[in-house]
């Protein structure tokens, strides 16, 4: 429902982002993040519409974020993507059944999508559970590289401090 200026600006803004940008480099995380808006979308379609149907478009969407690997992206856009649909629905003008309908075909949805994604999740997982990760992170490797608070203005101006590409950023310890 959005004019075309509307959604240019919103599209640019999105592309051209603090977090885009500064992750140019890592075609892994800029792929993953790439797919979130038709997350939204999916989302939408499918509330704004009432055909729970149109919600298995995410689950295609989630598969091809997890086959893509960047986990970390994959977990916050299903927490954006949750809280708008929850949130979507709360708002929706329709019965009861309607939104727990719409709701758990979007649940649904998801759980086709990590099923998708499994060719590469499973193999991930056991990779990790064979890494000297797999005891997870002591609390002293957590400590070790706090991030100062000079550093927060990069959200803002991100190579303010330097490049980590060429090794002018700052260590964030000794």
């Amino acid at each position: 429902g959005t004019s075309r200026t509307g959604s240019t600006i919103a599209a640019v803004s999105f592309t051209f982002s603090g977090m885009m940008v500064t992750q140019i480099v890592h075609h892994i995380v800029m792929q993953t993040l790439s797919l979130f808006p038709f997350e939204l979308i999916a989302v939408e379609l499918a509330i704004r519409k009432n055909k729970p149907w149109i919600m298995m478009l995410l689950a295609f969407v989630v598969g091809a974020q997890l086959l893509v690997g960047f986990y970390q992206i994959v977990l916050y856009s299903l927490i954006v993507v949750v809280l708008y649909g929850v949130g979507r629905l709360w708002m929706q003008s329709t019965t009861l059944k309607e939104k727990l309908a719409l709701g758990g075909t979007m649940a649904a949805a998801i759980a086709l999508g990590f099923g998708i994604g499994a060719l590469q999740l499973v193999p991930s997982i056991e990779f990790t559970l064979r890494s000297n990760r797999s005891t997870g992170v002591s609390q002293s490797d957590v400590w070790q590289y706090p991030y100062p608070l000079v550093h927060f203005i990069t959200f803002l101006w991100p190579y303010l401090l330097g490049d980590p590409r060429r090794g002018t950023y700052p260590a964030f310890s000794d």
